[in-house]
């Protein structure tokens, strides 16, 4: 390996390590961004009504779309549907399964009644059946269907009337059944092997009560009445609430990774500003003798400039071709450990941040080359010569 080779190498080396962070970078950005659009779409109710105790579990229904096993009487759906003021109101149960044959995870089942339903259409790519029989489903987009339209759970072929659209949360991996379909799921649930609460099976208990309140009416003096009128006791959450702090949480993430990146390139620039002056010092002679031969100083700027393009563009693919194998993969686990809902990109997505991560590391490997391209052309070739020669 010559020393223009072993040059080249050591400023592939920083550029790479820059594009890897900024492509990292953008894409948990990005994600987070869509992520969170994506939750505000997904909220769909104003108000969320759960069993006393159950606040916190029932928080992860909004960030994660985990579903837990909480429950009260329907007594209390009833009650919040026929109130004054409420314009709408929606029932669910949920139901957390074993792994199935449908998916290589574990399934979200949730049992929800499709005439009052307004959460799950809006996440539909197609209009279904709003009479969805018990045999019928809708399957969120991480579920695998046949290609006779159908998916088993615990044993039974079910229709899929349609799927939904991809949501970054285990919603993808969620399965709706109508309330009608409960009692027979179960009982394979059971006849499966997984374990089901005697709470579980008792049709007359849901889960939570969606609602959204009338123009004009004032969300305390509803939750006054439900207060008042329901025999059960209840938690409440507020998604606009969880939403606000969410985008708190969100505006540190956002400014943690534009931190790192601002200092990675400032770094990058001194290192690349250092390895450069270094290398255009040790090609002092070499480029005398260019100008000595009749070539102009601004064709080797050109010359120069060209190398480093060249240089900066091999760094830029090495590292997001390093950082798609970390940062996509692995998109889900990183969305856990930040408990933030995450959407990674689609391949448009890909190749546009591609594009950008690029366009910024040749912009950075000029700015670190520009000086010592123009320390070293503009020294007279004589001199340039006599010093190499010291």
């Amino acid at each position: 390996m010559n020393d223009k080779s072993v040059q080249r190498i050591f400023l592939i080396v920083p550029i790479a390590i820059l594009s890897f962070i900024l492509f990292c970078g953008i894409v948990v950005d990005k994600s987070l961004a869509n992520g969170t659009d994506n939750l505000r779409k997904r909220i769909g109710a104003e108000l969320i009504i759960v069993p006393d105790g159950a606040e916190s579990e029932a928080k992860n229904i909004i960030i994660e779309g985990q579903r837990g096993t909480f429950y009260f009487d329907r007594t209390v759906y009833n009650t919040i549907s026929s109130l004054d003021g409420v314009a709408d109101a929606t029932p669910q149960f949920f139901f957390k399964s074993l792994s199935q044959d449908c998916c290589s995870s574990e399934v979200e089942i949730v049992f929800f009644d499709p005439f009052t339903d307004f959460l799950i259409q809006p996440w539909i790519n197609k209009e279904y059946n709003k009479k969805l029989t018990k045999d019928a489903v809708i399957a969120g987009s991480s579920i695998n269907v046949s290609d006779n339209g159908t998916i088993k759970i615990f044993g039974r072929e079910y229709i899929v009337a349609a799927q939904m659209a991809k949501t970054g949360t285990s919603l993808d991996s969620s399965v709706y059944f109508t309330f009608e379909a409960q009692e027979t799921l179960l009982k394979d649930a059971e006849g499966k092997g997984a374990f089901v609460l005697d709470e579980q099976k008792s049709t007359s208990v849901i889960s939570s009560v969606f609602i959204n309140i009338e123009k004009g009416r004032k969300t305390e003096d509803i939750i006054k009445e439900i207060e008042a009128k329901s025999d059960i006791k209840t938690d409440i959450i507020y998604p606009k609430k969880l939403d606000e702090a969410m985008s708190s949480s969100l505006s540190e993430i956002y400014t943690a990774l534009h931190v790192v990146i601002i200092i990675s390139v400032v770094l990058i620039v001194i290192i690349l500003f250092c390895i450069n002056y270094y290398i255009m010092s040790d090609r002092k002679r070499e480029i005398a003798l260019y100008q000595m031969l009749g070539a102009s100083r601004v064709k080797v700027r050109r010359i120069l400039c060209k190398d480093t393009v060249i240089t900066s563009i091999a760094g830029g693919f090495a590292g997001v071709i390093f950082g798609t194998v970390v940062a996509i993969p692995f998109g889900d686990y990183i969305g856990t450990k930040l408990n933030m809902p995450y959407l990674g990109p689609d391949v448009t997505g890909v190749l546009s941040y591609y594009a950008v991560v690029l366009i910024i590391t040749v912009a950075v490997g000029i700015a670190g080359s520009l000086y010592p391209v123009l320390f070293v052309t503009n020294l007279e070739p004589y001199i340039a010569l006599r010093r190499e020669g010291d």
